[in-house]
């Protein structure tokens, strides 16, 4: 077997991504996940691997950074568990997630500032 296995998006998602040229890095913008499991397990949920002579293919996804914000790493593996010494039937794909851990702080101020917006013609709010 001479013809590398493939990793791709399945058929009929639409998943906002774009690939680096620079480096092969696939950034998908959408959706943010709040820890690096959901991201591992949308990713497991989204790619297709194929083969032109394997169908049980074996995939691993784990993270390869910390949480980064938009530029958490995750690398895809795929391998014919049939040939686990051959190099040409083993892939791997980098990818980078929105992972944001860190919760939003609301805070509400009172203090007013005034603002030219909303004075009226005589300078009163």
């Amino acid at each position: 077997d001479r013809i590398p296995p493939t990793i791709t998006f399945k058929d009929a998602l639409t998943v906002s991504a774009f690939e680096r040229k620079s480096d092969g890095v696939t950034f998908i913008d959408s959706p943010t996940f709040q820890t690096l499991d959901s991201g591992e397990a949308y990713l497991y949920s989204i790619i297709k691997t194929e083969d032109d002579c394997a169908t049980d293919m074996t995939v691993v996804v784990e993270p390869i950074s910390q949480v980064q914000c938009d530029k958490t790493l995750f690398k895809v593996t795929i391998s014919d568990p049939r040939c686990p010494d051959n190099n040409i039937q083993t892939v791997e794909r980098i990818f980078a997630l929105k992972i944001d851990d860190v919760d939003p702080v609301v805070s509400i101020g009172f203090e007013l500032v005034p603002h030219s917006t909303y004075y009226d013609d005589e300078g009163q709010y």
